[in-house]
């Protein structure tokens, strides 16, 4: 049977109608009714009965629990899943908005076919990557720029980047690519083969190229913030080539002169290592913030890496118990992420608090923030240094826009 800690991470999140549903889906059969003595907080009964069955049943429920996991282990699937079933024109039942992503997932797995399933697990799949394997470039506008353009601009972004990467990397000759929303964010799937016959080794089940011994088919995403005059890259084959495709997709999109400028996203986190309190800022909404997380490199060596964490207490006494705080203040001690919580009030609350996780590269946690949090988090980085441009590395202290 499948690994059981696979089972349980999505199971105890799943209902039993939703489950019985999946049972008789599967054909399961003599499947002891004991089994739905089980909750979110005991699977035993459950896990008992699937026992019972024969190894191929329990190895079917537990592969089918596999592939329904992806999309439904995390709820930050959730927008990703609800804008996939509204571009399917899928009805869903009445309350599946406040479902959480593990019932959604198993229900999209009940009622869609196999091409549809295949495209909302491709989706969830690129949103399931962390926040560092992406690298992000903001964008100056004179103009807002006009919505929708990835899609109307498809066919030019494919030829741009066929040519990009064949140039540089020799490969990636043919293209297809995939358009969609997710709330005001709009990406695009590029999926590359070198391959000579390329719609022959198109899979319609999967909406992909088969890979070769001669040909591996790989895949380039694309995302642009229009909130946020945001565009993010995911090239995990080849991630220092979003430097140079940036410029080139953004060319494509929004033609050579159509921006004012494009810079990198990057972070000056090393000043963490020695503070916790930090300034609020009530321009902006923020009331409180707060180092309460840190990963660090103690004399730039991975093998002498350490990692803290403290909620409800200073970090930094936290951290001087173990380290004295010249150790911890020498220039070769390198931060690698740091969390911050901060406390806003929201239209119901006061002193919300949210958690975001901070590399040089990526923001872990802000999208899945409400647009307001957003813009103030951003600014309150650009405030305080934390976010730093390509023109600060050369001397210019000119800000990026956030």
């Amino acid at each position: 049977m499948a690994e059981q800690h696979e089972i349980n991470e999505i199971v105890k999140r799943i209902d039993n109608k939703l489950l019985e549903q999946l049972f008789e889906r599967l054909g399961v059969v003599d499947l002891d009714e004991e089994w739905k003595k089980s909750t979110n907080r005991n699977i035993k009964p459950l896990c008992d009965a699937l026992a019972k069955l024969p190894d191929s049943v329990q190895d079917e429920v537990g592969l089918t629990l596999e592939e329904i996991a992806p999309v439904g282990r995390e709820n930050k699937n959730i927008p990703v899943i609800i804008a996939t079933l509204a571009d399917m024109h899928k009805e869903t039942p009445a309350g599946f908005g406040e479902w959480n992503a593990a019932r959604m997932a198993t229900w999209s797995w009940l009622n869609l076919n196999e091409l549809q399933w295949g495209r909302l697990r491709g989706r969830a799949l690129i949103n399931n990557f962390n926040p560092g394997e992406w690298k992000s470039f903001d964008l100056q506008f004179e103009d807002e720029p006009k919505r929708g353009l990835l899609t109307e601009r498809k066919a030019v972004l494919e030829k741009a980047i066929v040519k990009a990467i064949s140039r540089s990397e020799y490969r990636g000759r043919h293209c297809k690519s995939e358009c969609y929303n997710v709330g005001d964010r709009e990406n695009i799937v590029f999926k590359l083969t070198d391959h000579k016959s390329a719609d022959e080794f198109w899979d319609d089940a999967v909406q992909d190229f088969k890979p070769t011994e001669t040909s591996k088919a790989f895949k380039v995403v694309l995302s642009f913030d229009y909130d946020n005059y945001r565009m993010s890259i995911l090239y995990t084959s080849n991630p220092k080539q979003c430097k140079v495709l940036s410029g080139v997709l953004a060319d494509a999109l929004f033609g050579e002169g159509g921006y004012k400028r494009i810079e990198e996203v990057r972070y000056t986190i090393s000043q963490f290592k020695d503070k916790s309190k930090l300034p609020s800022m009530p321009s902006v909404g923020i009331k409180s913030a707060t180092v309460i997380g840190l990963d660090i490199l103690l004399d730039g060596s991975k093998k002498r890496r350490r990692s803290y964490f403290e909620a409800d207490r200073d970090l930094q006494e936290t951290i001087k118990e173990e380290l004295s705080a010249d150790l911890l203040n020498l220039e070769s001690t390198i931060v690698q992420r740091v969390m911050i919580r901060i406390t806003y009030d929201s239209d119901k609350k006061s002193d919300v608090p949210r958690t975001f996780k901070i590399s040089e590269t990526s923001i872990g946690g802000l999208m899945s923030a409400p647009k307001k949090v957003q813009k103030a988090f951003k600014e309150y980085m650009r405030k305080h240094g934390i976010t730093k441009t390509d023109d600060e590395d050369n001397g210019n202290t000119n800000s990026a826009s956030s």
